[in-house]
């Protein structure tokens, strides 16, 4: 089975729930839930709109067919590439490209989060953490997670 980041965060939350899920089991809905996984789907379209507009249309790319290589690319921004390596896979909401700071260097590839709280939980950093090593174990480099909550590269309400 494929560990995706639905599942990672069914296990922070509650291991019983992660297991019932990884058994194909459903369940029977939750308003609250559903409601709060609208909200957040519709921040991250927001946050990807602010994000692209001050790119030019050249800088972004979207899509799961990315190339995505530690090699300089033409894209500054991806949104929606998905990464997998072996049982892992994430789509990231979106993936910074920052060019190497000298030649002969290897540049980094930052994924990004949008997070509709003000404040960031542990769940939300260890998810940013997922998607930065799913990324690296696909490039086969080493991960550059996040140091502390205001070194992350997720994105929140102001």
């Amino acid at each position: 089975m494929t560990i995706t980041p639905s599942l990672f965060e069914a296990y922070l939350k509650c291991p019983t729930k992660c297991f019932l899920r990884w058994l194909g089991e459903t369940s029977a809905g939750n308003e609250c839930a559903d409601f709060d996984r609208d909200q957040q789907a519709s921040y991250e379209t927001e946050g990807i709109k602010r994000l692209t507009q001050t790119l030019a249309t050249n800088a972004c790319v979207a899509g799961d067919s990315i190339a995505l290589t530690g090699k300089s690319a033409k894209w500054r921004v991806a949104i929606g590439p998905v990464a997998r390596a072996g049982d892992l896979e994430s789509t990231i909401e979106a993936i910074e490209q920052v060019p190497a700071e000298s030649q002969g260097k290897q540049g980094q590839l930052i994924p990004i989060r949008f997070i509709r709280t003000n404040t960031l939980t542990r769940d939300d950093r260890m998810l940013v953490a997922f998607d930065a090593f799913v990324l690296s174990e696909m490039l086969d480099a080493p991960a550059n997670l996040p140091r502390s909550s205001t070194g992350t590269r997720t994105r929140h309400s102001s």
